[in-house]
């Protein structure tokens, strides 16, 4: 919901996500310029919706929009297949990649144990073990 935003502190509350869950989000400053910008257009289409996000009739964009609406967009941009959940692997990924603890993203993510994390940080993490040996090479001799 737009009150569940604060562009100046680039924070945000998902109150009811996934199993009922609430969790945090922190946001940098391009998402907070993108955002004002969406808050002005969403504005003139549907004033006074407590909704952030809403489709072209104004109403809430739901679950099944949201999902048709980054398909269409990932097609159009040489994205195949894009969803919603793929946004969530990457921010994973990055999160460890930046050193962001592991209890820090576990949090944030609104994830109750390490499973999840185990899950969603593998499919990269050979990537990340390179990297790290690379910034850090052993001298054998």
């Amino acid at each position: 919901k737009v009150d569940d935003i604060d562009l100046h502190e680039r924070e945000g509350r998902i109150t009811r996500g996934k199993g009922g869950k609430g969790r945090d989000l922190v946001f940098g400053h391009e998402t907070a310029l993108a955002l004002a910008r969406w808050l002005a257009i969403r504005a003139k289409r549907a004033p006074g919706s407590e909704f952030l996000f809403i489709g072209r009739t104004g109403k809430r964009l739901t679950g099944a929009g949201i999902a048709e609406m980054l398909a269409r967009l990932g097609d159009k941009a040489g994205v195949p297949g894009l969803r919603a959940h793929l946004f969530r692997h990457r921010w994973v990924h990055a999160a460890l990649e930046g050193g962001m603890g592991e209890r820090n993203i576990i949090t944030l993510a609104g994830w109750s144990s390490s499973k999840q994390l185990e899950r969603y940080g593998a499919s990269l993490a050979s990537n990340r073990a390179r990297a790290a040996a690379h910034t850090n090479p052993v001298q054998v001799f």
